[in-house]
């Protein structure tokens, strides 16, 4: 299970690290994914493969922009407890049917 606090402040329950990158835009990532963590506290940070590309405006009026490519990549030393931050900072959890496993991992957290 991976999960994905984004910038609206909605936690995403994804479940495989493939899945995330399928539903976040490459042009987005940024942007969008605050903080990623695995089940077993792994942190993931945005490494890119090939950078976004977004040039001035053409002609004043447009600018042009072409994906990159991005894969997850771990961070560090697994953190419970950055873990337990990113869950409780959520103001949502989607989809919401995965709100009882995120709640059985926040009591695997807090309880050992």
């Amino acid at each position: 299970m991976i999960l994905s606090l984004q910038e609206d402040g909605i936690l995403c329950v994804y479940e495989t690290l493939e899945d995330v990158t399928c539903a976040v835009e490459v042009l987005d990532a940024e942007e969008t994914l605050r903080t990623t963590f695995d089940d077993h506290a792994q942190q993931y940070t945005i490494e890119w493969i090939r950078p976004n590309y977004r040039s001035g405006l053409l002609f004043g009026l447009v600018g042009i922009a072409d994906n990159g490519e991005y894969r997850l990549a771990p961070c560090g030393s697994p953190d419970p407890d950055g873990l337990l931050r990113c869950i409780q900072s959520a103001i949502e959890i989607e989809p919401a049917d995965k709100r009882a496993m995120v709640q059985d991992l926040v009591h695997r957290l807090t309880n050992g």
